[in-house]
């Protein structure tokens, strides 16, 4: 081999060496993206809905507790959106200007949870996990990795579901518990009195929640992920609530509320021009601010196919995950121990009171008490012990909730439209998640 053949093969093992050297490099976490360094002294919490001054209620109560923690800085970030949450939280981790512990929606599968740190058992236990929580938390926020060891993914401290808010001059609890029954009830409301909305789930852009109710009527398949969903197995719940669009019913949306009025169903449930509503608890605190005579208000758990049928209630819950890039490590084992007793999370929830308790054991101190002292509504109302709580996997949450909104808002809804639907989101998804089919147009 002569000089130059034997310069020119070094030159190129040289340079597949340093690719070689940069892909390892770029592969390792010795510096996986530009982290900004903070001062130990500062410990950060990204909360979703709740508000951050009354967030800072329990910052205090640990702080007692935990006397070390007296001088650290927690700033604590709250966001009313879910979407907005989503891309602000994506953005931070990209950036390195992270939070040490946020919070993440079970019904989102996405790139989040892979920041997330998984608790050790000597943190917090499975065994205890699953004795201390309802078990639809312990079945999915402990994980089994190959050598079995168990870890717990996150901390819950409430949850939430459905329920139907009604006008009991139109409606009473047993007229609830079936959609036969309800409808029943409809039909004659509609002849009685034509100038009420006797039940509001149409009109999806007025309509908060839309997507989780939609949500509701899949589950009532027992369809509980999106992997799941076929017409053949949600046709029945599809056209069940298309029935409250459909001019057989009519229900007044055309003639009483154009879409482009700019009003929603709370302004009009509030001023009586709707007799029902479905909502999570904490829109009641949202009516309250309209006003509505306490002796009217009453709420229900979701109807059941029948009355013998055993469901699933969709459940809705956000849980405490811990940043993997944190530095704050003894303060969030604490933290998160301290979110697992009776005393934080009966803290949590009397400044928040429209959540249900994620511990078992505060159970029978709330059955009898009221959400709002205002109006008769108590919390025993929505413990139904036919029902099993589910949650349903969205794939991305904040993806998923805007095209259930899109495709309600068509005029007219049937099988086609549902199967471009699927398709549309399994496409985004992929892309997103799985980084498939990149310059394909999702339609």
């Amino acid at each position: 081999m002569n000089k130059g053949k034997i310069m020119f093969l070094i030159i190129w093992i040289v340079i597949i060496w340093i690719i070689f050297s940069i892909v390892l490099d770029l592969k390792s976490d010795k510096n996986p993206r530009k982290i900004v360094k903070r001062n130990t002294k500062t410990f950060v919490v990204w909360t979703l809905w709740d508000d951050k001054t009354k967030f800072q209620n329990f910052i205090s109560e640990f702080k007692k507790s935990n006397n070390k923690y007296e001088t650290i800085n927690f700033v604590v970030e709250n966001f009313a959106n879910y979407e907005e949450y989503f891309y602000s939280l994506t953005s931070a981790f990209n950036k390195g200007v992270w939070p040490d512990v946020f919070v993440l929606n079970w019904n989102e599968k996405s790139v989040l949870q892979d920041q997330s740190l998984y608790i050790e058992p000597s943190v917090i236990s499975s065994n205890d996990f699953r004795k201390k929580y309802k078990w639809v938390f312990s079945d999915e926020l402990i994980y089994k990795a190959k050598n079995n060891k168990e870890y717990i993914i996150g901390v819950p401290v409430w949850y939430e579901t459905l329920w139907i808010f009604y006008n009991r001059r139109y409606f009473n609890s047993s007229n609830l518990k079936t959609w036969e029954w309800v409808n029943e009830i409809i039909y004659k409301l509609s002849d009685k009195n034509t100038n009420i909305i006797p039940l509001w789930i149409w009109n999806w852009s007025t309509v908060a929640y839309s997507y989780d109710i939609l949500t509701q009527f899949f589950l009532l398949d027992w369809v509980k992920s999106i992997y799941k969903l076929a017409w053949k197995n949600i046709s029945q719940a599809f056209l069940l609530y298309q029935k409250y669009w459909d001019i057989k019913y009519e229900n007044g949306y055309n003639s009483l509320l154009p879409i482009s009025s700019n009003k929603n169903n709370i302004e009009l449930f509030s001023h009586d021009k709707i007799a029902a509503i479905i909502w999570y608890p904490r829109m009641l605190f949202d009516i309250d601010k309209y006003g509505y005579g306490k002796n009217f208000l009453l709420a229900s758990p979701f109807p059941r196919y029948l009355i013998w049928w055993s469901d699933y209630t969709f459940v809705n819950y956000n849980y405490f995950s811990i940043n993997r890039d944190s530095i704050n490590t003894s303060l969030w084992i604490d933290l998160l121990k301290y979110m697992t007793t009776k005393e934080w999370a009966s803290v949590y929830l009397n400044n928040f009171p429209y959540y249900l308790p994620a511990l078992i054991e505060l159970e029978p101190y709330i059955m009898e008490e009221k959400i709002l002292d205002k109006y008769n509504i108590i919390y025993k109302d929505f413990f139904n012990s036919n029902t099993e709580l589910k949650t349903f996997n969205k794939w991305i949450k904040s993806i998923y909730d805007n095209e259930v909104i899109k495709l309600l808002d068509k005029e007219r809804n049937n099988q086609k439209s549902f199967e471009n639907f699927k398709s549309k989101l399994a496409c985004i998804t992929k892309k997103a998640l799985e980084l498939k089919n990149l310059s394909v147009t999702c339609k």
